[in-house]
């Protein structure tokens, strides 16, 4: 469950706060009682990305032919 914590708090507890993103919870920044941002853990990209086929829109057909 993600906790919710204000500015002050954070910058006063941030190596606590820190700590407990590394441990897999959520941290939510509130300004007051407005959320206004989050912390989570970083997690590292797949290195096989998978992209999904889609029809171009129209007037755009000629972009099916382009591969990268």
């Amino acid at each position: 469950m993600a906790k919710m914590v204000k500015i002050g708090e954070l910058k006063n507890h941030l190596s606590a706060y820190l700590r407990k993103v590394r441990q897999g919870q959520e941290v939510i920044i509130a300004d007051r009682e407005t959320p206004i941002g989050r912390l989570i853990p970083f997690t590292a990209a797949k290195k096989e990305t998978e992209f999904k086929i889609i029809e171009p829109a129209k007037g755009y057909e000629g972009l099916k032919s382009l591969s990268f």
